[in-house]
């Protein structure tokens, strides 16, 4: 047996042909992402956006209290633009060789070869974990994320939960992926409407800094900012503050919240959940479709309640 038998023969149990039929088309789909010149690509250009101002060791430089905090997510978007166009790409092949010729023996129906291939989401969702924990690693040595305006600034060091928002969102990203091009059944269509959400949702992140735009944004609230009055103020002197644009107006609390970013990332996983039941559906109209759907909009509807209680306390 050679080692690149090895995982297939882990795989298959013999226990039912059809689901060792799909365990090998999921084997087969993932080792097609991970080869991919779109997940390669994407790889490349985060390591590029996110990596650039940390590799020397230092932090970049502060223009606004919050914006290195803020970068360490709006640079990711290439793995989220590279993720949604993997979905779609995955989704849109009909591979004759892993899906009719290397399981005549167990034929795979449409929802199960769907099913398989909207497993592979997992795929560009690990490549962005090596590429965030790179980043958390280059953070680390130098000394943490600049927050705050002098004289009220702090080096802060994102949390486990943080980071992992990003992978998260890869996976929401490659089912979106998948999703649309069942709606558009064209790539070039679906790339477009990526590239375009990309811009918005993502690199144009300041258009969604406020509540209650900001849960349903992409990348959610990384800094959540709150106006302190001047008592307020002088019980939070240890804190990161930003100062004011303006005269008159107030300082505000720079508060990094896990419980918000943990909150968010599951909301995450309910819209991946609601546009994998799109794309099934899509494909073979089914019942259990509908019980995906209405788990994901669940946890759409209590995560987001949970972003707003976690902001407002």
């Amino acid at each position: 047996m050679t080692i690149r038998e090895f995982p297939t023969r882990i795989l298959v149990r013999h226990t039912d042909p059809q689901a060792d039929a799909t365990r090998l088309l999921v084997l087969r789909e993932a080792r097609r992402a991970a080869l991919s010149p779109i997940l390669l690509v994407a790889c490349v250009v985060a390591c590029w956006s996110m990596w650039r101002e940390w590799i020397h060791g230092h932090a970049p430089p502060l223009e606004y209290a919050a914006d290195p905090y803020w970068s360490l997510f709006y640079n990711a978007w290439p793995l989220l633009f590279g993720s949604f166009l993997l979905g779609a790409w995955t989704l849109a092949r009909e591979r004759p060789r892993t899906t009719r010729e290397l399981f005549t023996a167990a034929p795979l129906s449409a929802r199960r070869r769907t099913a398989a291939r909207l497993v592979v989401a997992a795929v560009p969702a690990l490549a962005a974990a090596v590429v965030v924990a790179v980043q958390a690693v280059l953070v680390a040595r130098a000394g943490g994320v600049p927050l705050g305006d002098f004289p009220y600034q702090l080096h802060v060091m994102p949390t486990v939960v943080e980071w992992a928002s990003i992978p998260v969102a890869t996976v929401a990203s490659y089912t979106a992926g998948a999703a649309m091009y069942s709606l558009t059944r064209t790539r070039a269509v679906t790339a477009l409407i990526g590239a375009f959400v990309t811009l918005f949702g993502v690199v144009s992140f300041w258009l969604w800094i406020w509540p209650p735009a900001v849960f349903i944004s992409p990348i959610g609230n990384p800094v959540p900012e709150h106006d302190l009055t001047m008592s307020q103020m002088l019980d939070q002197l240890d804190a990161p503050l930003s100062r004011p644009d303006q005269v008159g107006l107030p300082w505000r609390l720079l508060d990094p919240d896990p419980a918000l970013s943990a909150a968010h990332s599951v909301a995450l996983l309910g819209m991946a959940a609601l546009f994998a039941a799109l794309t099934l559906e899509r494909t073979v109209p089914d019942n259990r479709n509908h019980w995906i759907a209405w788990a994901g909009a669940v946890a759409v509807g209590v995560c987001s309640l949970a972003q707003v209680a976690a902001y407002l306390l």
